[in-house]
């Protein structure tokens, strides 16, 4: 999509931004290739706030359901008499209880796996850009100020790769989230015995 944007053009845009000018006026009628060059980098954007809230919608069930189990089954053991017709086999509640704290801990791994992966996933992105834009500019010290080299060296190519073992790990994460739920609930269901 980048290479049908005219060289020429975006090197007017780039250097006329880098110098300050052009900031309070508008072009009347803009070029086709620097609606294309807006749209690239209003989808980069779009994605982020997009896979930021697919995070979201994903761990926040796992939170409500670890934590809520957790805390509607210590309500319940609180809530239990000796006399009364409900017993509890305490060591299953305690590894009821443990599944769950361990569910809400790798949650939480979760929640910190996925923002290391869009981390590196928009830095690659980013690498990606500043590269078109170094490839764009025309003065040495305009390339500085546009595309700042990266100190540490990165390249799109490592970022990606190191994405994907953030996102591996943020699905291990969620199904060992998952599993803690379910197996917390049977051992919470099975130290519950009526009198």
């Amino acid at each position: 999509m980048l290479k049908r944007i005219s060289l020429r053009v975006l090197r007017r845009v780039l250097l006329i931004k880098a110098s300050g000018e052009g900031d309070e006026m508008e072009p009347q009628d803009p070029s086709p290739e620097i609606e294309v060059y807006k749209a690239v980098r209003a989808h980069e954007l779009e994605l982020n706030r997009a896979t930021a809230g697919f995070e979201h919608a994903v761990l926040t069930p796992l939170f409500l359901l670890n934590g809520g189990a957790l805390v509607a089954f210590l309500t319940l053991l609180g809530a239990v008499s000796p006399e009364g017709p409900i017993s509890i086999e305490i060591s299953s509640a305690r590894t009821a209880s443990l599944l769950w704290a361990v569910g809400l801990l790798v949650a939480a791994m979760a929640a910190y796996c996925g923002y290391r992966a869009q981390q590196h996933l928009s830095r690659a992105e980013r690498l990606r850009r500043q590269e078109v834009e170094r490839l764009l500019t025309i003065s040495e010290g305009l390339k500085n100020i546009v595309a700042k080299p990266d100190s540490k060296s990165r390249t799109t190519k490592k970022e990606i790769e190191k994405a994907g073992k953030w996102q591996f790990a943020y699905g291990i994460a969620i199904g060992t989230s998952v599993v803690a739920f379910l197996v917390g609930a049977v051992m919470g269901a099975s130290s519950v015995q009526l009198l």
